[in-house]
Order: structure tokens, then C-alpha cells, then sequence
């Protein structure tokens, strides 16, 4: 789950680090994004998101990087624009993360400092995937 909760986004994201699972409702809503995500890049290497779980991020795929802004929009943290709200990812966290907070490492990672909003979801992911806990699958 740590992977459809970071590619979430950030709210996407979201599961205690006790261990207690992601709500049903939050999990099907993760897997309906990310359907909807996939139909839009079907040419889309499912190899490079299987990497992504393991920290693993291949540079240069332009799908995969419309894919992560594709469930960031979805899920409403990331803007047209290419920014975050960084509200709703502090509040979306802290809902999921039993007594922790990532609000230092939401705000580092979440600058949109890119010149397009694919480019802001590929730096956002790949800050705050690593700073995330395992979590049940």
C-alpha cells in the first residue's frame, strides 16, 4: 500500500504506522484512481511502477511521471498549475499516520520549483516516498 499511497500523492498516502490498515473506502478509491491513471497511459511500463515500490525511480519515462500527476490531481493535492495543496496533504497524512507527522518533509518535498506539473509530481514523489513507513499491501 505504500506505493499506491505515495503515488496518491500524499494523502494518496496514507495508512497507520502501527500497522492498521488503510480504510476499505480509501483503499478502493486508490485502486479506482489508479484505473482511471492506467487507462489514460495504457503504453504506460508497468516494470517502472513495480521499481517505484522499491525506491527505484526510472529517470526519463515522461508516461510514468503523467502518470504519478495524473493520481495526484485525482485525489485533488496537486493543482493544474503544477503546485500542491499542502493543507490537504498535511491534513490527509495526519488522518492516516497514527500520532506522527511528515509536515517538515510534506513542505520540503512538496515545491513546485519544475517548470511543468508532471515534472512537481515526479520531484514530490520521489521526496516523500522514501520518508514513508512500510505498509500492508
Amino acid at each position: 500500500m505504500k506505493f499506491l499511497l505515495t503515488i496518491a500523492c500524499v494523502a494518496l498516502y496514507i495508512a497507520s504506522i502501527n500497522g492498521a490498515a488503510l480504510p476499505d473506502d480509501v483503499k478502493a478509491q486508490f485502486l479506482t484512481i489508479k484505473k482511471e491513471c492506467l487507462a489514460e497511459f495504457p503504453n504506460l511500463d508497468h516494470e517502472h511502477l513495480k521499481k517505484m515500490k522499491k525506491n527505484e525511480f526510472v529517470e526519463g519515462d515522461e508516461d510514468l511521471k503523467k502518470f504519478v500527476l495524473c493520481f495526484h490531481k485525482k485525489l485533488h493535492v496537486q493543482k493544474d498549475d503544477g503546485s500542491f495543496d499542502v493543507d490537504k496533504i498535511k491534513a490527509d497524512f495526519a488522518k492516516y499516520f497514527d500520532g506522527h507527522t511528515y509536515d517538515k518533509d510534506i513542505e520540503e518535498c512538496a515545491k513546485d520549483d519544475h517548470h511543468d506539473a508532471a515534472e512537481n509530481a515526479w520531484a514530490f514523489f520521489k521526496c516523500i516516498h522514501p520518508k514513508l513507513p512500510e505498509m500492508e499491501e
